[in-house]
């Protein structure tokens, strides 16, 4: 590794020190959050606690207390027996993963860029996002959770390693339904030949396995296994304040109807996308994943029924990832998210609507056609562009290029570059 200069270790230095510092505003922003205490804490975590505390930690796991999966309910019984009030405790586990997640947003970022600097940004800009802010510290609720694992599962189908991106999406699957948000991404890599049939095994092989623990302690495997079948069942709204399709109109009957068009629309938008990856026969380059991923993580949430404020998370994080990776299509689709996700919160923050609930649906509706618009542009790209150096398929840099002299004459000969001359671009 080559030594640096005293003017490059100076600047160096200079970039940790604001590294730093801005890490520690992002936790003193947490801090001042911990105190609050949310309906849903009310309502839920704490009843579950106190259940748990009472019935005798992970013994309490085998009873029919709570509408969440197992791996979730492991963390709030750790809780039970460290002597930390538990408000504080749910709060500094989502806080925790909160860093977790802008490491994993690092490491992705890192596959399309061969300095740290813009990395670095992506991972702090996270960070300090309002929506991420207020879910774990403010609300103490756990979406950052299952979002870091997904993007662990995007950050292994990057790097072509399809077990491993499985595994991560089952994790993730296992600690929130909301996981299937990013499962397009898989169907579309299935049918791009990235991923096995048999690689998909591994997510309800992980699903199961987490709930094992729990199946041991008593727990009623039908129940665990069908949680995410019951939690379907308890809310037949078809918003429940997020800012969906179904904002752009109020049925006062056939919600039944309107919950199975929701359904039929997201599915819908899977398999036509589907259809598109088949007829440019595209091996699904990094660029065309992430530019999925974005529209995946918008549109699922944006036409399936019943999704509450909190379901696009997912949704803003990635569509930062995509500005990253892809910011000359796509640098304004995070305001576009954040604006529609936040304006969501903003009833159950300060008690009314910051805007017609109208205006967000709309937002998010155009964060949507601009993501579909960047993926169906991004598989229309054929050449196939590993994401990082080294990666499967990857070519060699040739450093070799024509004179400045010779190009005119090439270009008006219609012949291209020889090919021990062109230059391969990674990403």
């Amino acid at each position: 590794m080559r030594a640096l200069d005293p003017a490059q270790r100076a600047r160096r230095g200079y970039e940790l020190a604001l590294v730093a510092g801005l890490l520690v505003i992002a936790l003193l922003i947490r801090k001042a959050m911990l105190g609050h205490q949310d309906a849903d804490y009310d309502w839920f975590l704490k009843p579950w606690y106190d259940f748990i505390e009472s019935h005798g930690g992970m013994r309490a796991l085998k009873h029919d207390f709570a509408d969440y999966n197992a791996p979730y309910l492991y963390i709030l019984a750790a809780l039970t027996y460290v002597p930390i009030d538990p408000l504080n405790g749910i709060k500094l586990v989502s806080i925790v993963f909160d860093f977790v997640m802008a490491f994993t947003v690092y490491k992705i970022l890192r596959l399309r860029f061969s300095s740290y600097e813009l990395p670095v940004i992506g991972a702090l800009a996270v960070l300090f996002l309002p929506t991420v802010v207020l879910n774990s510290s403010m609300w103490g609720q756990c979406d950052v959770i299952f979002t870091t694992f997904s993007l662990l599962g995007l950050y292994y189908l990057l790097k072509e390693r399809p077990w491993l991106a499985c595994i991560f999406f089952g994790v993730s699957y296992a600690f929130k339904q909301q996981a299937v948000f990013l499962f397009p991404l898989l169907f579309f890599a299935l049918l791009a030949g990235r991923v096995k049939w048999r690689n998909l095994l591994a997510i309800p092989a992980v699903f199961i396995l987490l709930d094992l623990p729990a199946i041991v302690l008593g727990a009623d495997p039908d129940r665990l296994l069908l949680v995410y079948v019951r939690q379907t069942d308890t809310y037949d709204w078809l918003t429940a304040g997020a800012p969906t399709f179904f904002r752009f109109f109020s049925p006062n009957n056939s919600l039944g109807l309107a919950r199975t068009f929701g359904i039929g629309l997201a599915a819908a938008a899977v398999l036509l996308m589907g259809l598109v990856v088949l007829h440019f026969k595209s091996r699904l380059s990094s660029d065309q994943l992430i530019a999925l991923a974005a529209t995946s993580a918008i549109a699922i949430p944006f036409f399936l029924p019943g999704m509450h404020e909190r379901y696009f998370y997912l949704a803003d994080v990635v569509s930062l990832i995509a500005a990253f990776w892809l910011p000359r299509k796509l640098w304004f689709l995070p305001l576009l998210v954040q604006f529609a996700s936040l304006m969501s919160y903003t009833p159950h923050i300060t008690g009314t609507d910051a805007v017609p609930v109208i205006v967000p649906a709309l937002v998010m509706f155009g964060g949507l056609v601009v993501a579909t618009h960047s993926a169906l542009h991004e598989l229309r790209v054929s050449t196939w562009r590993p994401a990082y150096p080294g990666a499967p398929g990857q070519q060699p840099k040739v450093a070799l290029s024509e004179s400045e002299s010779e190009r005119p004459r090439r270009r008006a000969e219609g012949r291209s570059m020889p090919d021990k001359a062109r230059t391969i671009r990674a990403g």
